[in-house]
């Protein structure tokens, strides 16, 4: 688990260091910026649910307005650290600054493909059902024994509070179902040596990737509901 923590680690990096790239402005102090800030906004946003394929547009979208601009004019910040009101969707299911995710590794091959494929579909299908026990069994055998402590203990949500995978797991899966209820589809696998980032997305669950790792050979799910798109 200690590799997969660190390639978690870099991931994240880079994907902050792309959504602060262009921070640097700070707030804005006059009206003219403000108005700039409302032009992006507008062009960002047409232009980023005209550009999703057909087949994507569909998708619940990214839940933040980081490319739209608003972060510029926006002085309220949502328990965060940059200036972008995370709590308005963007439409559409592609964002500009989910590179690091999009771009992960390298495409899986056919076969990985549908191999990545059939257990994240499965995963989210027995989430939607509460079903925490089959949840643990595609999940990696050492992330499914850290979940009673990492996720089902104080350290956890008081929903999830239990000392099994599958009694964690199930708490966990009935707390989000509104959110699961929708089918899921998945956009793209990347793999880079024996972790790989599964994307999907739903009508009903924000655009996100869900983890997984091999060992001994054998693909399992690393994480809970997945990590939405940053």
């Amino acid at each position: 688990m200690k590799i997969w923590l660190v390639i978690s680690a870099l991931l994240s990096l880079c994907i902050v260091l792309a959504a602060c790239g262009n921070s640097g402005a700070g707030k804005p102090t006059t009206s003219d910026t403000a108005t700039a800030a409302g032009a992006t906004a507008a062009s960002a946003t047409s232009s980023t649910a005209s550009s999703a394929p057909p087949a994507l547009r569909s998708l619940k979208g990214d839940e933040d307005d980081d490319e739209t601009g608003e972060r510029l004019a926006n002085t309220n910040k949502d328990n965060d650290v940059d200036f972008d009101n995370d709590l308005k969707p963007q439409p559409g299911y592609n964002d500009s600054d989910d590179g690091p995710v999009r771009d992960y590794g390298r495409p899986a091959s056919t076969a990985e493909e549908s191999k990545l494929e059939d257990i994240a579909v499965r995963y989210y299908s027995v989430a939607a059902r509460g079903d925490g026990a089959t949840g643990c069994s595609l999940t990696d055998a050492n992330f499914a024994k850290s979940v009673p402590e990492d996720y089902g203990s104080g350290a956890g949500p008081a929903y999830a509070r239990g000392k099994t995978c599958p009694v964690v797991l199930t708490a966990i899966f009935k707390h989000a179902h509104a959110e699961l209820a929708g089918a899921v589809r998945v956009t793209a696998v990347r793999v880079k040596g024996g972790q790989a980032l599964v994307l999907v997305g739903s009508t009903t669950m924000p655009a996100r990737f869900l983890a997984l790792q091999r060992t001994h050979g054998v693909w399992g799910v690393v994480g809970l509901l997945g990590t939405e798109m940053p």
